[in-house]
């Protein structure tokens, strides 16, 4: 689920989307104002999966694709700042932040493009990864939480754990054993919050359910990878783990 702390929301039925789940307040579920806050967190989520978009092409250097979906995202972001610049949606209506952050995102979308048009892909993701933050920083602020934010939030905790891919623990001292076990154990549990709060229409996807159980078996063998003090069956699940999230970062978060 999604949720504003303190209200509660309701997810609009609309099948599954790339990026951000939409949901509505449940304060203003009917008439105008909810129709007008659906068509902003369209118009958010269809801006959120240009941005992924971007960041994908870009972390891989293809600075021509990145380029693509960074036009297509400035097509988006201009009508967003046009129509919601001057008048945001009532969540965010009291936010001091609400016209310099778009600005700033406007701003970092600019560079961005012209980055990626040099060839520079590294500057270029910097400041789509820049845009993301911005974002995601208004909307804490605001209370509000979408589900790219819990796969932001398993991609940050599952980093810890990676960090022993390439200089995997010594499986003899217990005392970097226990600091193993408890970065598994809580990039598991991350996991399992963001699958069971996932949005109805995400969880009855075949690929979210595929990469989710996936990942659920690769964390519950790393145990006796360890125990074995097998360094290659270790090092190759965290590398099956990651490639599940680097799918499901593109496809819904």
């Amino acid at each position: 689920m999604i949720r504003r702390r303190g209200s509660t929301f309701t997810a609009r039925q609309s099948g599954i989307v790339l990026g951000c789940a939409v949901f509505v307040l449940t304060s203003v579920t009917g008439g105008t104002r909810a129709g007008e806050y659906r068509d902003f967190s369209d118009a958010m989520t269809e801006a959120a999966t240009g941005m992924r978009g971007a960041a994908f092409y870009l972390r891989t250097k293809n600075t021509m694709m990145g380029g693509f979906e960074l036009d297509g995202l400035a097509v988006v972001w201009t009508a967003i700042v046009k129509r919601y610049a001057g008048s945001p949606p009532d969540i965010y209506a009291d936010d001091p932040k609400w016209r310099a952050t778009l600005d700033e995102v406007s701003a970092n979308l600019a560079k961005a493009r012209a980055t990626a048009a040099k060839g520079d892909a590294a500057v270029s993701k910097g400041m789509v990864d820049a845009m993301r933050k911005a974002l995601a920083d208004l909307r804490r602020r605001n209370g509000v939480y979408v589900f790219e934010d819990c796969v932001a939030e398993m991609r940050d905790v599952f980093g810890r754990l990676f960090v022993y891919r390439r200089k995997p623990p010594d499986f003899g001292s217990p005392e970097q054993m226990d600091k193993v076990k408890a970065a598994a154990a809580v990039a598991e549990y991350v996991f399992r919050r963001c699958y069971y709060s996932a949005p109805a229409a995400y969880r009855a996807d075949e690929m979210f359910q595929r990469l989710f159980t996936q990942s659920f078996k690769e964390f519950s063998e790393l145990p006796g990878a360890m125990q074995r003090r097998n360094t290659r069956e270790f090092v190759d699940l965290l590398r099956q783990i990651v490639s599940h999230l680097h799918l499901m970062f593109v496809r819904f978060g």
